[in-house]
């Protein structure tokens, strides 16, 4: 078994809960299925009290133990972990194929947080190119107008075989792949298996108008090809306005639009926009706002106008953008349209019929009668029944 120990730390440091890191932060293996390796990591503890630690894997392949330490404070304490490298069906190049994480359980002095606070340490397996390869990064900063670029062209062997010397072909293209910088070449020196080399790449921009362009390398080897493009951009005091676009927005409303911009410049940028609503080339209205450009920026400005009596139809708006000594206008055609308001929903409210005046005639008469009545049987009542008459003859003897 091959013993890994990583002097690299990978610390983890949050507010309130700086208390966790673990190392080495990153392991890379060679792809082997069916070896194991084991690796002695360490975990620390970054803060003047004893705290506990969890130790997981996120793979069943990789298993660490002991599964929990308790760490004095500003202390650390070692553990190992083994890696069991299995089959994977995976491209050549370097993959990770798990994480070894240490986190904090809450203690009374950090509290819930405190089970918050974990580090990683990643697992990875270089997968090989069997025969020749060769890797190419290009690195092309932007420049100023006027200026010839300085970048750097890195080769790499992420093969298993050697590579003789090489030469590599470096121009520039226009964003359409129209060429604007001649052709130069660079040797590249023989190169052995995982060796990589750097050379310096000076490309003749100074020539170029401001915009965008595409830096390419390409080397030939071996009956492969190896191509790497970066885009890049020349660049003076110049915001180039690229698109406008709206929402349809209803009769009334507020219109929003949002003006795309990019920054040729290597400075903030302050500018001054001002956009008029055009119906047959006739103003509607216009708004005006002030904002800035970060360097080398792509910004969409979200720009509002309030349509107020501005009627139904599809309206071209024109942009005026001023900064430093420039004033650049570009008219957008149909980037507008105000449309009807949607149909309000209105609820149908159901009136009760009226009674006819016939029933309710007849409804008052009968209401009348029984209270006529109930009168008469009142006072019938209090009468009581007739008194006998006291006048009748007297029986004879």
């Amino acid at each position: 078994m091959r013993l890994l120990f990583g002097l690299l730390l990978t610390l983890l440091f949050i507010p309130l809960v700086q208390g966790v890191g673990v190392g080495p932060g990153t392991i890379t293996f060679d792809y082997a299925p069916g070896t194991v390796e084991t690796i002695d990591m360490i975990a620390i503890n970054t803060i003047n009290t004893t705290s506990t630690f969890t130790i997981s894997s996120t793979v069943p392949y990789i298993t660490c133990t002991p599964g929990m330490v308790t760490v004095d404070p500003s202390a650390s304490v070692p553990f190992k972990c083994t890696v069991s490298i299995p089959q994977l069906d995976l491209p050549p190049g370097v993959h990770q194929i798990g994480r070894i994480q240490v986190s904090e359980l809450p203690s009374e002095t950090a509290g819930v947080i405190g089970g918050l606070a974990a580090v990683v340490s990643i697992v990875r397996v270089k997968i090989p190119n069997v025969g020749k390869h060769l890797s190419l990064s290009l690195s092309i900063p932007n420049t100023p107008a006027g200026s010839n670029v300085e970048g750097t062209l890195t080769a790499a062997n992420a093969g298993t075989d050697p590579l003789p010397e090489m030469e590599a072909v470096v121009a520039v293209f226009s964003k359409d792949r129209v060429l604007r910088v001649p052709p130069i070449a660079i040797r590249i020196a023989p190169l052995e298996p995982e060796q990589s080399q750097q050379y310096a790449v000076r490309l003749a921009t100074a020539e170029l108008s401001s915009g965008e362009y595409l830096a390419t390398a390409e080397v030939s080897y071996a009956e492969k090809k190896a191509k790497q493009e970066i885009p890049f951009k020349v660049g003076e005091v110049r915001i180039a306005m690229k698109n406008l676009t709206a929402e349809p927005v209803p009769f009334g409303g507020v219109a929003k639009f949002q003006l795309e911009t990019d920054s040729f410049w290597g400075e903030t940028i302050d500018y001054q926009i001002e956009l008029r609503v055009l119906q047959s080339g006739i103003a509607m209205g216009t708004v005006e706002i002030r904002d800035q450009i970060n360097p080398w920026q792509n910004r969409f400005t979200p720009i509002f106008w309030e349509t107020g009596s501005t009627g139904l139809g599809t309206y071209d708006a024109e942009v005026v953008l001023k900064y430093a000594d420039r004033v650049d206008r570009m008219i957008f055609p149909k980037v507008l349209s105000i449309i009807s308001p949607p149909p309000v929903v209105s609820e149908s409210i159901v009136v009760p019929k009226k009674f006819p005046l016939e029933r309710l005639l007849l409804a008052g008469i009968v209401v009348l009668l029984i209270i006529v009545l109930i009168i008469l049987i009142q006072v019938l009542r209090r009468r009581g029944p007739p008194e006998r008459s006291t006048n009748a003859p007297q029986q004879s003897q």
